[in-house]
């Protein structure tokens, strides 16, 4: 199933086939000092096999087209230091690949990073923590009406 507007709403329609493929892979280091490292990544390749939709008022196949808004690389990193009591923090950055933001892949929109960072205070049994997330005001376009 495909979001799509039906009357001005939002509906879902059937997506004939689709084609999903990728892998996703992370790790978490611990560096010593109470630092940890940690890092993901994914590959996805989300593809339509067999989907007829209509286009600037014709019919269009899609077969071999990407899924709107489904971008081929994500990645995630961040080092914190988090000792058992005491100051603590981090950053942590998100990376977005590039994705179509349409059916039938005219719309191309960059990938894009956002940053995160967090500093608080720790004891064995609270914490106190402020996160400042998307700290860069990152506002990146995820439909092509945007």
């Amino acid at each position: 199933m495909v979001a799509t507007e039906v009357d001005g709403l939002p509906a879902l329609e059937n997506a004939g086939s689709e084609h999903f493929k990728g892998f996703e892979g992370g790790a978490t280091v611990y560096l010593g000092h109470n630092v940890v490292a940690r890092g993901s990544y994914s590959y996805h390749d989300a593809r339509f096999n067999d989907f007829t939709d209509i286009i600037d008022g014709e019919p269009k196949q899609l077969a071999g087209n990407r899924l709107e808004v489904s971008a081929h690389n994500l990645a995630s990193g961040s080092v914190f230091y988090l000792p058992a009591r005491g100051v603590m923090g981090g950053v942590s950055f998100n990376y977005t690949g590039s994705r179509f933001l349409d059916r039938d892949n005219a719309s191309l929109a960059p990938g894009f990073t956002t940053v995160d960072l967090s500093i608080g205070y720790r004891r064995p049994r609270w914490e106190l923590r402020v996160d400042g997330r998307n700290i860069g005001d990152r506002r990146d376009p995820v439909a092509a009406s945007e």
